[in-house]
């Protein structure tokens, strides 16, 4: 009898413990779940909003805060094949927008004035298959802070960038075809390939604010056909292929106003003396490949954005992108990146088409991969200090979201006359949104 009522103690003991296993087991359930549901409402309600960007690591974009040159992006996303009404954000450094302007069609790319306008080229509704390439706009505006058109020009020709001139008015690129006396003389690319059984090459024309063309530069004027030759792999249906266009006050050579001026189909970066319209300077043969966005630095130096495809002579098979800085006057590259040091790191730092580079004010470069619409800063020693993904991305196709762009540009605090007060582009940030956006 002594044994059964100490038995039914201990099944009296052991039941009371796992009933309170059991209580304990729910309000730790519940705590995980006040915790979780605590967490979702804080990030989704403050964190996202106000670090709406993620970096390539996973992270959030800003990696350190006292190497970063500070400064709002304008960021022009693209969206292929839409013709629908469109965004151009100016963010701070998580991604934020500051600011938005809104267009009618699909913004190609924009770049913002002293005053705080900016300058979009705009993909127009049509048939890309009338045009021989992609890159195409159609339509030029400046829009004011809220978004109303100060002024515009319609050109089915125009294609890819656009610039600013310090009087105000605007300069673009537009295609032309070349004429056939030229034409038949033009070397190289793939046999049978032209457009509308034509060659097509470009000319850089500036406009004023009632729409007219008071200056033009012709390539097929200032180029040879017998030396300015396409490549194996290129199609015939253009000689040139322009796809970036900056205005110079003073070039590094004569202290005259120039263009400096990518040429992709030839490999050819040329600067442009705008007195006499003749080529002063263009990269050495064999220098580039397929490349993008030229410009000007304050040193003098030219800084490129080389694609690197379709190399000549391309000893190895395997090529990545790399970002150079020229030194026109003895025509050597001072400084380059390329991904690393390892071959796997250099293929990795890869886009064939689009993309673009920017020296800040404290040396410090961004880089952007345009198809990935991958942005990021490095310091002259290559160290990673800003690094972001757009944010801003729309339907496509396949598995991943389009964040395309085609270049972008960041603007210093001082650089404009913001028309209204901006949000510091550094804000602090709580612990908490750090937390969750680097490890959550």
């Amino acid at each position: 009898m002594a044994k059964n009522i100490k038995k039914r103690g201990s099944d009296y003991f052991a039941g009371k413990h796992f009933k309170n296993s059991l209580k304990l087991l729910r309000y730790f359930c519940c705590f995980i779940a006040v915790v979780s549901i605590s967490y979702l409402l804080f990030d989704f309600s403050y964190c996202k909003p106000n670090l709406p960007a993620y970096s390539s690591l996973g992270s959030f974009p800003v990696i350190d805060k006292n190497k970063i040159n500070q400064g709002y992006t304008l960021l022009t996303p693209y969206k292929m094949n839409q013709y629908g009404k469109g965004s151009i954000y100016l963010v701070d450094l998580y991604g934020k927008p500051v600011h938005r302007w809104q267009t009618n069609y699909t913004p190609f790319y924009s770049i913002l004035k002293k005053n705080g306008n900016i300058l979009v080229a705009i993909v127009t509704p049509g048939n890309d298959s009338n045009f021989p390439a992609g890159g195409r706009t159609g339509l030029l505006q400046e829009l004011d802070w809220n978004s109303n058109v100060v002024w515009e020009y319609k050109n089915d020709n125009l294609h890819h960038d656009i610039e600013v001139l310090p009087n105000g008015n605007a300069a673009a690129l537009i295609w032309e075809p070349v004429p056939k006396n030229i034409a038949k003389d033009v070397k190289g690319g793939v046999p049978n390939t032209e457009f509308k059984e034509r060659v097509w090459s470009d000319a850089i024309i500036e406009i004023n604010k009632s729409g007219d063309i008071i200056w033009t530069w012709h390539a097929y004027e200032h180029l040879d056909p017998k030396t300015d030759i396409l490549g194996p792999l290129t199609p015939r249906a253009e000689w040139t292929h322009a796809n970036s266009l900056m205005y110079i006050n003073k070039d590094p050579f004569y202290n005259e106003a120039a263009y400096l001026i990518s040429l992709r189909e030839i490999n050819t970066v040329a600067l442009i003396k705008k007195s006499n319209s003749r080529i002063i300077w263009r990269s050495p043969k064999y220098m580039l490949a397929y490349q993008h966005d030229a410009t000007l630095l304050p040193n003098g130096n030219i800084l490129v954005f080389d694609n690197n495809i379709f190399r000549e002579p391309n000893p190895r098979p395997l090529q990545g992108s790399r970002v150079v800085e020229i030194e026109p006057i003895e025509n050597k590259i001072v400084w380059r990146f390329d991904g690393g040091e390892a071959g796997m790191e250099k293929a990795r730092f890869k886009a064939d088409i689009t993309s673009g580079a920017q020296r800040l004010q404290n040396g410090n470069t961004i880089i952007i991969n345009g198809p990935a619409g991958h942005l990021f800063e490095i310091t002259p020693k290559k160290q990673l200090v800003w690094d972001f993904i757009n944010p801003f991305g729309y339907n496509s196709t396949g598995p991943w979201p389009n964040t395309a762009v085609f270049k972008a540009r960041r603007y210093g605090v001082n650089e404009i006359n913001w028309p209204e007060k901006l949000n510091p582009p550094l804000p602090a940030l709580s612990v908490m949104c750090q937390f969750i956006k680097r490890y959550a």
